[in-house]
């Protein structure tokens, strides 16, 4: 598990163990990123009034994490806690150059590459750890609400963009162009992931959890974790990870033993009412044999 230090500038990576049926952290790395010097995540810029982007942490596969912040992205390795690859930094070197880059870049790893999609003042476009190449894939339209969020689909073929306001807007990478039609107009607060090429997680405002058919441009199916609550499954689908503030908790989507949980809870077969609960209500239509 990776947590972000107090200073805004460290983050931590933790250990999860078992023991005697409880949970416990062991620190195991501190990761110190790099940063322009003088510019801090404190708080808003002195000289420009700017706050940096927030950083953001990505875990490409399981010896790797993606992190940005403060104008710069780096990869590292989980397993020594050491940087890997060439850091993306911004090519300004004046003060307010850099805490205006600060304010705008952020990044995204891509799964299962050494690559990283990264938002700057200009341009969205790929950074290549082991090259050290940026290649620029569509600029920053004049006008158009800020970009929140990015996530590349499994194959590399398609990229979703979350705007401010909720848009979702998908980047077809072949074509090097915008899809025709947006996902969705708004409510959407976060992309979660992919869960295949064509199969996005998203939660809304309200703390909705959308799954979309981005090839239909349709809702799947919808669930509710609770307002304020930010949930993401596993790349495989078998957990789901749920951040309420500061508590974060990973459920296992195991139906069946939520099924038997369920049963031996209600110690009944379902009512209608509760059926009309779940995404396919075909699918609990006799959830509890024998009670």
């Amino acid at each position: 598990m990776l947590t972000v230090a107090e200073d805004q500038r460290t983050v931590l990576v933790w250990r999860i163990t078992g023991e005697s049926g409880g949970t416990r952290l062991t620190e195991e790395h501190r990761l110190e990123l790099p940063a322009p010097s003088g510019l801090t995540a404190d708080g808003p810029d002195p000289l420009t009034g700017l706050t940096p982007s927030w950083i953001n942490i990505n875990v490409p596969d399981d010896h790797h994490a993606v992190i940005s912040g403060l104008s710069y992205v780096s990869r590292w390795r989980l397993d020594t806690g050491e940087r890997d690859g060439r850091t993306y930094q911004p090519s300004v070197q004046e003060r307010y150059q850099l805490a205006n880059e600060a304010a705008w870049t952020f990044a995204g790893a891509v799964p299962g590459t050494s690559r990283a999609i990264v938002r700057t003042l200009e341009d969205v476009g790929v950074w290549d750890f082991e090259t050290g190449e940026f290649t620029r894939w569509f600029p920053r339209e004049p006008n158009t609400r800020a970009i929140r969020s990015m996530v590349l689909s499994p194959d590399g073929k398609l990229l979703a963009v979350l705007f401010s306001g909720g848009q979702v807007r998908l980047w077809d990478v072949g074509k090097k162009d915008w899809s025709d039609l947006d996902l969705t107009y708004d409510d959407v607060y976060w992309l979660g992931h992919f869960l295949d090429h064509r199969v996005l997680h998203t939660t809304t405002e309200s703390g909705e959890q959308l799954v979309w058919d981005v090839a239909k441009r349709q809702e799947l199916y919808r669930y509710y974790v609770g307002s304020g609550t930010t949930a993401s499954p596993s790349p495989d689908g078998k957990r789901l990870a749920l951040l309420d503030g500061s508590r974060a908790s990973v459920v296992p989507l195991d139906p069946e033993r939520w099924i038997e949980r369920v049963c031996t809870l209600a110690e009944r077969e379902l009512n209608g009412v509760e059926k009309d609960l779940a995404a396919d209500r075909g699918e609990v239509g006799n959830l509890c044999p024998g009670h």
